[in-house]
């Protein structure tokens, strides 16, 4: 069977060759990986050798109605963990120069297949990260083009590599929110056992939290309101076809609190729910303006609502 990355143009084989030139040499390349934790997105498939861990998807059909019948019929998506190695630049500077290692392309450039999302933060354990998601080798619904996601975070003095590869995110059945997405899950997960949780990050996103957060869809408004005083209150409603307006559909009120990875809200009515978060900044133009942006996840769903600040 021919899988998506055989048919793609760059190869996830070569891609530890990178970075075993010049290992760290206080902690081996086994004992590097040991220190990710994570949890395998269900169906997926884990393989790891003493340059990488891969984690592989099922074999999904192609949902793309481009494709033409020359094109692969079926796709795996894989989530490759590099070793992890001294930081030796900024995490922005870093995480450009590896980017142009594995995909050799300037992640920041201008291109068929148009500018990269790029998200910047720091998880509730502590450690900074830079998330790139950009489409190369063709435009946007073709199917010769990738869907790169590239994490790099910063964990002390080291940084960790993460890339995931799958079709262009608009029919990936893997990295697409159209078609279900893996990497929210995945994200979520994903911890460092050489990273102690920092007392002041928590404390950092606490504050970053305070504010109004708007987001939706075309159809749906959603807005949350939290306070210093770690109250809360929430609104949503949908919106008239014919006006434009949003018409109000629900209205809560109640508090909230940080448990690790989750935010807990708690209403007036007792009612209590717990979604996985992350707060980070968000650029569309290569770093030249940011939105600061709230995500939240719940396990249950297959994709992450996100919400910009006002």
């Amino acid at each position: 069977m021919r899988t998506f990355l055989l048919g793609a143009t760059l190869s996830l084989l070569s891609v530890p060759l990178l970075f075993c030139q010049n290992p760290d040499p206080a902690e081996s390349t086994s004992n590097s990986l040991a220190n990710y934790s994570y949890q395998l997105p269900i169906g997926w498939a884990q393989r790891q050798s003493s340059g990488s861990i891969v984690l592989t998807s099922p074999t999904y059909r192609n949902a793309n109605p481009m494709a033409r019948p020359m094109d692969p019929q079926v796709e795996n998506c894989q989530i490759t963990l590099l070793p992890m190695r001294p930081a030796t630049r900024t995490l922005g500077e870093e995480a450009v120069f590896t980017f142009r290692q594995v995909f050799h392309i300037d992640p920041l450039a201008p291109n068929t297949s148009g500018l990269p999302t790029i998200t910047n933060g720091i998880s509730p354990q502590g450690w900074e990260y830079i998330l790139i998601r950009k489409l190369i080798g063709g435009q946007e619904g073709e199917a010769r083009t990738v869907g790169a996601t590239f994490l790099m975070a910063r964990v002390a003095n080291q940084t960790a590599t993460v890339i995931g590869v799958s079709r262009d995110f608009l029919w990936s059945a893997c990295f697409s929110q159209q078609h279900g997405d893996a990497w929210p899950g995945f994200f979520y997960s994903l911890q460092f056992r050489n990273a102690l949780p920092a007392a002041q990050a928590l404390a950092a996103i606490h504050q970053q939290l305070i504010g109004t957060w708007l987001g939706g869809t075309g159809d749906v408004g959603l807005a949350y309101v939290f306070q210093p005083d770690e109250h809360y209150s929430s609104a949503g409603g949908t919106r008239n076809k014919m006006t434009g307006q949003i018409i109000p559909s629900f209205r809560r009120n109640g508090t909230f609190a940080l448990n690790n990875t989750a935010l807990v809200l708690t209403a007036d009515d007792n009612t209590r729910s717990a979604q996985l978060f992350r707060i980070g900044r968000v650029s569309h133009d290569s770093g030249r303006s940011w939105t600061q942006q709230l995500c939240l996840f719940d396990p249950r769903n297959s994709g992450e609502v996100c919400y910009d600040k006002h």
